[in-house]
């Protein structure tokens, strides 16, 4: 209920612009993926299929990454580096086509329009560097997710948690069965989890909570009060 309100809210607040900040679309996209995954987490565990929650919770930890980094400054820069990571990466790649090459570039060269001046200058700035399309979008500015949340994320815990569902996205043996009652039962059909399951939906709400106050900061700022209060 809090991330449609907040959607509406940013939603009203760029209704009169012809053009809106990239930054806006990067945020917008991945809040409502976000919600996704906690609607998602908080539906298989209801429907018996808690065993799940520890992939799930990883993604959405991504999602909490990717707006933590762009919500904390340089936003439409960090956006553009968000949406062209692709395109970012294969700059250096031989094996392209030339006509390959110019079809791939297309969306960059028009989301580079969407720039301000100054920011354009370092996009180019940093292609000329080599800085951009490393193995993770904002490579340039973090070593990895973990060194987003150790120096952004304000959860306690969080980093740790980061790393221990990093295991259940990789199909780990005990980061698989974090929310099932009886871990070390196994079976193909749904099962209840009364005393574990909940727990995935509580994590999930918490993060989905810390997504929204990154947004808020980024975007509307004049709702700052009610972000520290998440």
């Amino acid at each position: 209920v809090f991330s449609a309100f907040l959607q509406r809210e940013v939603e009203r607040k760029h209704k009169s612009r012809s053009i809106r900040p990239l930054s806006h679309g990067a945020t917008f996209r991945i809040h409502t993926w976000a919600v996704v995954l906690h609607k998602a987490i908080r539906d298989n565990c209801k429907l018996g299929w808690a065993q799940v929650s520890g992939v799930l919770l990883r993604a959405l930890f991504d999602c909490l990454v990717n707006i933590s980094v762009i919500g904390e400054k340089d936003h439409d820069l960090r956006a553009f580096c968000f949406f062209y990571h692709y395109q970012l990466s294969r700059l250096g790649d031989t094996s392209l086509s030339k006509e390959e090459r110019s079809e791939m570039l297309l969306p960059m060269a028009a989301g580079r329009e969407l720039l301000k001046m100054e920011d354009r200058s370092r996009v180019d700035e940093l292609i000329t560097s080599g800085k951009l399309g490393g193995p993770y979008w904002f490579s340039y500015a973090f070593r990895s997710p973990a060194d987003v949340l150790r120096r952004l994320a304000t959860l306690p815990g969080i980093r740790e948690s980061y790393n221990s569902l990093s295991g259940a996205s990789h199909g780990g043996h005990v980061t698989s069965n974090l929310f099932l009652d009886e871990p070390d039962k196994y079976n193909l059909d749904p099962r209840r989890n009364p005393r574990r399951a909940p727990l995935a939906i509580i994590y999930s709400s918490r993060v989905l909570l810390e997504i929204c106050r990154f947004r808020i900061h980024h975007e509307i700022p004049e709702l700052a009060p009610l972000g520290e209060k998440l």
